[in-house]
């Protein structure tokens, strides 16, 4: 019986238990921050179908966002996060900036929070 042995065995195993739980919350805040971003781009969309005033379809240049295509982008990297976040973020100040009526819900602050968590 090692008794540093098992203190520093213990100690490892609970700084790998540690850790891989702030990996799987990394994940979450992942995946959370990704489906903000799709639910904003089409909730964008749906206001431009219904033509809402303040959202026109050209608009989607702001957000870096092809006019003619109405895809939702697939955001499951980091690197499309990476892209997706600030796209979405500074197009919704361009665009309200430019006139455009801001995104009620998600609201580009809940989005900004989700996608900086």
């Amino acid at each position: 019986m090692n008794t540093l042995f098992d203190a520093l065995l213990k100690a490892r195993t609970n700084a790998i238990t540690a850790r891989v739980g702030q990996v799987g919350q990394i994940n979450e805040a992942r995946k959370t921050a990704g489906r903000w971003i799709s639910s904003f781009i089409q909730c964008f969309n749906e206001a431009c179908d219904r033509k809402e005033p303040g959202f026109k379809i050209q608009d989607r240049a702001a957000y870096n966002l092809e006019i003619s295509n109405r895809q939702t982008p697939k955001i499951n990297s980091d690197t499309m996060l990476m892209i997706w976040g600030p796209n979405i973020i500074g197009g919704e100040a361009i665009r309200v900036s430019s006139g455009g009526t801001p995104m009620p819900f998600p609201s580009i602050a809940d989005l900004t929070a989700k996608y900086t968590a």
